[in-house]
C-alpha cells in the first residue's frame, strides 16, 4: 500500500484478483490501485455521481426550483388570461374573480415574485458554485485568485463573487463558455428582482361582473299616482337623456313594400336611476314590459283641395281616405265599430279627414319658408286605433293655388306604408309638388312580467347633442338605441341589454301599470293636438334652435310646431319634433318612426316615476353589475417576467450539463475537498506557507514579488498518488489542442 492508502486506516479493504481499493467513509471519491503489469501501480479516481457532486439539496433547489418557479409563472399566466368580464358561475373563474373582488391582485402578485426571487437566489448561489467549480477544473485561475475559486465552490453570495474576479482576468476568460453564463445569470438575475415592478405595471381598473347581488327592487307605483303625474300633458315633456332598457323583437313583420310594419316589440323598462342602469349586466325579476307593434299602409286620398283650417289662416288638406285593414288583422289588430262590437272589415270606408298644416297662407310667407310639412290627421269614425300622416312637399302658395276646392290628386306609387301623389293638373307637376300619405295603428300596452336579460357590453345612454360645425342636431345615436336605424342588430350592440325570456307574472298581480299614457287608448284627435296644436308665437324662446326644426336640419319632413287650434294651447316638445322628422328623413319609415315617439313617452313617464315607485310584488331580483377591479389589463410585464425566467433556466440548466461533463472533483456544500485541494499543489504550498497571517492584499504583493503573478493554476490529479490538487497549468486559451471549454 501507498502512504495515501496507508492514511486511510481503517477504510481498507482487499478484493480479490489483487486489487486494493481505499475508501475514506462519507467521501465524496474513492481511490483504487491496481497492479501494474510493467511497474508498480498506479492510482486513479473515480468519478463520482452528479447527484453526490451537486447533493441533495442541490438537486432540490435546481430541479424543485424549477417546477415551483413553473407553477407560478402558470398561475400567472391564469391571473392575466381572465381579463374582462365573466361568467360568474365558472368555476374556473372563481378564484379570479375571489382575488380581484377581495382587491388581492396586488398582494398575490407580490407574494408570487418573492417566492420566485427566493428559489431564484437558492438557484442562484448554487450555478455560482457549479462555475467556480467548472473555472478551477476547467478554465483556469491566476494563482492569487484560485483558493477563493475553490472556496467559492462551497460558500458564495451569489455571481457577483466570480464576476468581480472575472473582472482582474483577460479577456480570453470572458470568451468562455462558463464566464458568459455567469455573467448571464447575473445580469438575468438583477433584472428578476423587478419582476413585482414589472408585474404590477401591467394592472390597471377594469369592469368585471359584480357577484350576483339579491333583493327586492321596487318596479312601479302601487297607487299610479306617480305615473299619473308624469303622464299628464306628455308631449309637453321630453327627456334628457334617452334611458336604456331591455329589449326583444319577434320576427313577425308583414313582408312587404307596399307595408311597414315594425313586428312586435318587446321593451322591458329597468326600474333603477341612470347611475345603476349604466352598471348593470343581468337582471332577474319583475319589470314593466312594453309590448308595441305599429303598422302602415298606403293611404288612398279623394275629394282632396287645400284651404284654410276652421276660419283660420291656416293651411289644411281635407279629404276622404281609404285603405286596406289586411295588414293591420294580420298583425293581431283589434278594432270596434261605432257599437263597440268587433270591426271585421278588410277595407277602412271612405273617412273624412281635415289636417291643417304649419304655415300661414296670409298675409305673407312665414319664416319657415314656403314648404308644407307633416301633420298626423284624425280619422272621422275611424275609433281610437288609426290616425293619417300627411307629407306634403313643395310651396304652399302653389299647392293652395292648384290645388282649391275640388283639386284632384293623381297617385303614383306605393311605397314603405306610404302613397305618393301630385297634382293632376299638368302645370303643377312641373312645381316639385309631391304629397304622400299613410294610414297608421297601433298595438300597444304595458304589463309587469317576470323578465332575464342580460348584455356583455357596457349600456349606453344618449341625448341630442348640437353640432356647432354643420348647424344640427345629432340624433343617430339615439335613432340607432330606439331601433330606427340599424334594426338587424343585436340590442347589445345598441346599448341596449337583450331581453332573453319574459312571461306574465304569476296570479297577474296588482298593481297594474298606470300609465295614462295617449297611445294606449288614444283618438286620432289626441295625436292631432299633440302635434297640430295651438302655440302662440311667444311660447317657446327662439334661442332654444328646438321650437323650429328647420333650423337644427334642413328637411322637408317635419312636425309642425306652429300649428292653431282653439280648442288647445299646449306645445309639443321640441326634442320630438326633431326625433320623429330625424326618423323620417334616415329611413322613410312611419312605422319605426312612431314606434321611437311611443317608447320616449312611456320612457317619460316611467324613468321620471322611479323615485316614487314602492312595489316589489314581495319578489327577489337577482342583478349583476358592472363593478371596477385592479387586475392585469396588458401582457407586457408579464412577457419580460416569464423570458427573464426562461432564459435564466435555460442558463442554469447548460451550466448543470457542463457540470456534470466536465467536473470531476468539486463537491457543493463539502468543504474539505476545497481547502485539501487548494493546499496540496507545490505551488499553492509554497506560497500558503508564508501567507497564514496575511491579507488577500498582502499575498498578491508576495506572489507579485516572486515573479508567479502570471501563473495559472487548475485541479490535476496526480497519478503516483491519486491526490487531486490545484497546480500550475497552461489556461486553455493558451493550449493548441486543447479540450477545455473555451
Amino acid at each position: 500500500m501507498s502512504n495515501y492508502g496507508a492514511g486511510i486506516g481503517a477504510g481498507i479493504k482487499y478484493t480479490p484478483a489483487g486489487v486494493t481499493r481505499s475508501v475514506s467513509p462519507g467521501s465524496h471519491t474513492f481511490m483504487v490501485e491496481t497492479p501494474g503489469v510493467n511497474g508498480p501501480g498506479r492510482k486513479r479516481i473515480r468519478k463520482r455521481a452528479l447527484h453526490q457532486r451537486i447533493g441533495i439539496w442541490g438537486i432540490c433547489v435546481i430541479f424543485g426550483g424549477v417546477l415551483l418557479q413553473l407553477g407560478i409563472v402558470s398561475f400567472l399566466a391564469y391571473l392575466w388570461s381572465q381579463q374582462g368580464r365573466h361568467d360568474v358561475e365558472n368555476p374556473i373563474q372563481r378564484t379570479w374573480r375571489t382575488i380581484v373582488l377581495n382587491v388581492w391582485m396586488a398582494p398575490t402578485i407580490t407574494l408570487s415574485t418573492v417566492l420566485i426571487r427566493f428559489i431564484l437566489g437558492s438557484q442562484l448561489i448554487l450555478c455560482t458554485a457549479l462555475v467556480a467549480g467548472l473555472i478551477i477544473e476547467t478554465v483556469s485561475a491566476r494563482i492569487e485568485d484560485a483558493p477563493k475559486f475553490s472556496v467559492l465552490r462551497v460558500y458564495n453570495s451569489g455571481p457577483l463573487d466570480v464576476v468581480w474576479l472575472m473582472s482582474r482576468l483577460p479577456h480570453h476568460f470572458c470568451r468562455s463558455i462558463p464566464g458568459f453564463l455567469i455573467i448571464l445569470l447575473y445580469l438575468v438575475g438583477v433584472a428578476l428582482q423587478f419582476s413585482s415592478t414589472l408585474l404590477v405595471s401591467d394592472l390597471g381598473d377594469i369592469p368585471i361582473d359584480s357577484d350576483p347581488d339579491i333583493q327586492e327592487v321596487a318596479v312601479s307605483d302601487s297607487t299610479g299616482s306617480f305615473v299619473a303625474a308624469n303622464s299628464d300633458y306628455l308631449w309637453t315633456k321630453s327627456l334628457g337623456t334617452w334611458p336604456t332598457y331591455a329589449e326583444t323583437r319577434v320576427d313577425n313583420g308583414t313582408v312587404s313594400t307596399d307595408v311597414s310594419d315594425t313586428g312586435t316589440i318587446f321593451k322591458a323598462f329597468l326600474p333603477f336611476e341612470a347611475q345603476k342602469r349604466l352598471l348593470l349586466r343581468s337582471y332577474d325579476g319583475l319589470a314593466v314590459v312594453q309590448e308595441a307593434r305599429t303598422v302602415c299602409v298606403p293611404a288612398t286620398l279623394d275629394n282632396t283641395q287645400f284651404g284654410l283650417y276652421r276660419g283660420t289662416d291656416q293651411l289644411a288638406l281635407e279629404g276622404v281616405v281609404s285603405a286596406s285593414l289586411d295588414a293591420f288583422h294580420h298583425a293581431g289588430f283589434v278594432f270596434y265599430n261605432k257599437t263597440y262590437g268587433i270591426d271585421n272589415s278588410n277595407v277602412l270606408g271612405k273617412r273624412a279627414f281635415n289636417c291643417p298644416f304649419v304655415q300661414n297662407v296670409l298675409p305673407s310667407p312665414s319664416v319657415r319658408g314656403d314648404s308644407l310639412e307633416m301633420a298626423i290627421c284624425t280619422i272621422n269614425g275611424s275609433g281610437f286605433r288609426q290616425f293619417l300622416l300627411i307629407n306634403a312637399l313643395g310651396s304652399y302658395l302653389d299647392w293652395y293655388n292648384d290645388m282649391g276646392p275640388g283639386g284632384p290628386l293623381q297617385w303614383t306609387a306605393n311605397e314603405n306604408g306610404w302613397a305618393n301623389y301630385v297634382p293632376a293638373k299638368t302645370a303643377s307637376k312641373e312645381k316639385g309638388l309631391v304629397l304622400s300619405a299613410s294610414v297608421c295603428g297601433f298595438n300597444f300596452n304595458h304589463t309587469l312580467q317576470n323578465i332575464s336579460a342580460s348584455t356583455e357590453n357596457e349600456p349606453e345612454e344618449f341625448s341630442l347633442q348640437w353640432n356647432n360645425h354643420t348647424g344640427i342636431w345629432n340624433t343617430d345615436p339615439i335613432m340607432r338605441q330606439l331601433g330606427v336605424i340599424d334594426t338587424a342588430s343585436d340590442p347589445t350592440d345598441r346599448g341596449l341589454l337583450h331581453l332573453n325570456k319574459h312571461e306574465l307574472a304569476p296570479g297577474n298581480p296588482s298593481p297594474q301599470v298606470f300609465f295614462n299614457f295617449p297611445t294606449n287608448d288614444v283618438s286620432a284627435a289626441m295625436m292631432q293636438l299633440a302635434f297640430n296644436k295651438g302655440l302662440l308665437a311667444d311660447n317657446y324662446i327662439a334661442k332654444s334652435k328646438l321650437e323650429y326644426s328647420f333650423w337644427a336640419q334642413n328637411t322637408s319632413i317635419v312636425f309642425c310646431t306652429r300649428c292653431t287650434d282653439n280648442a288647445r294651447n299646449e306645445s309639443v316638445h321640441p326634442a320630438h319634433v326633431l326625433l320623429m322628422q330625424s326618423a323620417f328623413n334616415a329611413t322613410n319609415n312611419p312605422a319605426s318612426a312612431l314606434d321611437a315617439l311611443w317608447t320616449t313617452w312611456a320612457q317619460t313617464m316611467y324613468s321620471g316615476s322611479i323615485g316614487g315607485f314602492d312595489y316589489t310584488g314581495d319578489v327577489k331580483a337577482t342583478m349583476i353589475w358592472a363593478t371596477t377591479v385592479l387586475a392585469p389589463r396588458r401582457w407586457s410585464g408579464f412577457i419580460a417576467v416569464a423570458a427573464l425566467l426562461v432564459a435564466h433556466i435555460i442558463a442554469m440548466a447548460i451550466v448543470v450539463i457542463l457540470f456534470a461533463i466536465r467536473t470531476s472533483h468539486t463537491f457543493n456544500g463539502d468543504v474539505w475537498h476545497a481547502v485539501a485541494q487548494a493546499s496540496a499543489g507545490e505551488e499553492m504550498k509554497e506560497i500558503l506557507e508564508d501567507v497564514t497571517s496575511s491579507m488577500d492584499k498582502e499575498a498578491r504583493s508576495l506572489i507579485a514579488a516572486r515573479g508567479m503573478n502570471g501563473m495559472y493554476m487548475g485541479t490535476q490529479v496526480d497519478r503516483g498518488t491519486g491526490r487531486v490538487q490545484i497546480v500550475r497549468r497552461n489556461p486553455a486559451w493558451k493550449k493548441k489542442d486543447s479540450s477545455a471549454y473555451t
